[in-house]
């Protein structure tokens, strides 16, 4: 009894026993993240979000959520094309666990529009600019930097759009 009562007590004091134990009877785990672009601080929508073998994609909000996520130590990796990739090691333990914001490096070319109302002047909130899988939204101050893969081809086509206006496409030089 006293031998089966010291497993019983390092199993649950040893964590990588415990998340052994628990991982092999089934106990699965969910994680939370919010990704930022870490030059505007705004939230980067379509984000690859993974930690295991668990993965999905941000929201407008740049939220996403990851269930049945074994417990321990695990890689999460985040990638975005025209970003700077993070892979760094989390321990996920029983619960939501939730990681905060990640903010991630901007590193292809970057497109910095300012939106106003054409009546008021007034700056556009809440508009998006995409291109691709590229996408950006608008600040307080109707301003979208949108960071696009770096591109051989001479021009972009980039779409902007908001709510009660009407969408303008756009093509800009890459060299501009």
């Amino acid at each position: 009894i006293a031998s089966i009562l010291i497993v019983v007590v390092a199993l649950a004091v040893v964590p990588a026993s415990r998340y052994f134990v628990l991982n092999t009877v089934g106990v699965r785990s969910s994680s939370s993240v919010i990704v930022l672009d870490q030059k505007t601080s705004q939230p980067l929508k379509n984000v690859e979000v993974s930690i295991a073998s668990q993965s999905s994609k941000t929201d407008k909000e740049g939220r996403v959520q990851l269930n049945g996520i074994k417990l321990g130590p695990q890689q999460l990796v985040i990638k975005k094309p025209a970003f700077a990739e993070v892979n760094q090691k989390v321990t996920i333990g029983w619960g939501s666990n939730p990681l905060g914001q990640m903010k991630l490096t901007p590193v292809g070319s970057q497109y910095t529009f300012r939106l106003s109302d054409f009546i008021s002047n007034k700056p556009v909130k809440d508009a998006e600019a995409t291109s691709g899988e590229s996408s950006a939204v608008a600040n307080s101050d109707g301003e979208i930097v949108l960071t696009l893969p770096n591109t051989k081809e001479a021009e972009v086509e980039v779409e902007i759009s908001a709510n009660n206006y009407r969408t303008e496409k756009l093509k800009l030089e890459v060299a501009n």
